[in-house]
């Protein structure tokens, strides 16, 4: 069932319908007006030249897939303005094209999770906010935190990027490593969490999107993920690993004023029934343990001698440079608040695929 879940206002939780990389290949990209950087070329050029683009955007070390869409947007168009369905067809089975309109796929889903309502206001202050909601049959539940942190982005965002010092930063976590290698804008990690009498293991790969325009991080963590060539850890004697859709929205203030707002969505199925007291309990102390702590943690990352400021200034994936572009890029628009988000109109691009957001609802609750 769905009754109670939270969906995007006006948008019931069936509009997000499970969805595969084909489906793109059936939707046509949206022309917003700026001229086409394939204008004037042949079909079998713009497939090539946009393809070359696109894979240098995926690149692990700058990853941008909101540039990469928007390249492959462009070619969509003129190749179906031209009507060089062949190119077209060729473009779109390419695994450049395939990659994209999946984690587009995501991106859309994410931002719709942000807008979500019908949630249970469980702490509020004059600078942060925790609601949640959870099913009557204990078997999933969601949260939305939202907090305004005097922290600088990088800063915020290091107490969740620098694995092996997030107990530090989060309490409830017992241990948390990296799975593989990371990169800025993709990396994968187990947490370790006793809950009351649980034995909870979070893994998870976290894709970033990165806009220099209006400004912001879009993180998205996701339980399901391409496993292929990564050593996956063992799973703990009795340890649940819950299904998990997690989107974390980072937004530097702008407008002259400093630190950063966060808006942090998850959606959790507990692969069983859990007695509604735990989650209760769970939640409650969720609410008045996750702001305190991300607010004292990224506080603590400025002062200079922390561990997490000396890995911000060491920068080894160059992640925190990339960081500070984006703030840049905000300061010269209107603060935001907590209580006062942008709407919608940030998430706007100039050239976008036209993909419909994958499912993120819990799959007890489908």
């Amino acid at each position: 069932t769905t009754a109670g879940f939270s969906g995007e206002p006006g948008v019931s939780p069936e509009s997000s319908p499970h969805w595969s990389p084909a489906a793109a290949e059936l939707i046509p990209a949206e022309a917003p007006g700026p001229e086409n950087l394939f204008s004037g070329m042949a079909p079998d050029v713009v497939v090539s030249e946009a393809l070359a683009r696109a894979a240098r955007l995926l690149e692990p070390a700058d990853l941008d897939i909101l540039a990469a869409e928007g390249v492959l947007a462009q070619a969509v168009d003129y190749l179906q303005a031209s009507g060089a369905s062949e190119a077209l067809e060729r473009l779109k089975r390419s695994e450049a094209f395939q990659t994209v309109s999946i984690r587009i796929s995501h991106f859309n889903a994410a931002v719709e999770t942000l807008y979500g309502k019908d949630m249970e206001v469980y702490f509020e202050s004059d600078t942060s906010r925790f609601e949640a909601h959870a099913s009557d049959d204990g078997r999933w539940f969601e949260y939305r935190m939202t907090v305004d942190v005097a922290a600088p982005l990088a800063e915020a965002l290091a107490t969740g990027q620098e694995q092996d010092l997030v107990p530090k930063a989060q309490p409830l976590v017992s241990s948390a490593e990296f799975i593989g290698e990371p990169t800025p804008f993709d990396i994968k990690f187990i947490w370790r969490l006793p809950v009351v009498v649980l034995r909870v293991e979070l893994v998870l790969e976290i894709i970033r999107h990165r806009n220099r325009g209006f400004g912001y991080v879009l993180e998205i963590a996701r339980s399901e993920f391409s496993q292929e060539g990564v050593q996956m850890p063992k799973r703990g004697f009795g340890a649940v690993r819950p299904w998990i859709s997690h989107t974390t929205l980072w937004l530097p203030r702008g407008g002259g004023a400093a630190g950063t707002t966060i808006v942090q969505v998850s959606r959790v199925d507990c692969t069983m029934a859990v007695p509604r007291w735990i989650l209760n309990f769970l939640l409650k102390h969720m609410a008045t343990t996750f702001v305190s702590d991300l607010r004292k943690t990224a506080e603590i990352a400025t002062k200079p001698g922390s561990p997490w400021r000396e890995r911000i200034e060491r920068d080894r994936e160059s992640l925190y440079g990339k960081l500070r572009e984006v703030e840049r890029a905000a300061a010269d628009r209107s603060e935001v608040r907590f209580d006062s988000l942008p709407g919608r109109h940030m998430f706007d691009r100039p050239w976008r695929l036209n993909v419909p957001p994958i499912d993120t609802r819990p799959p007890s609750s489908r």
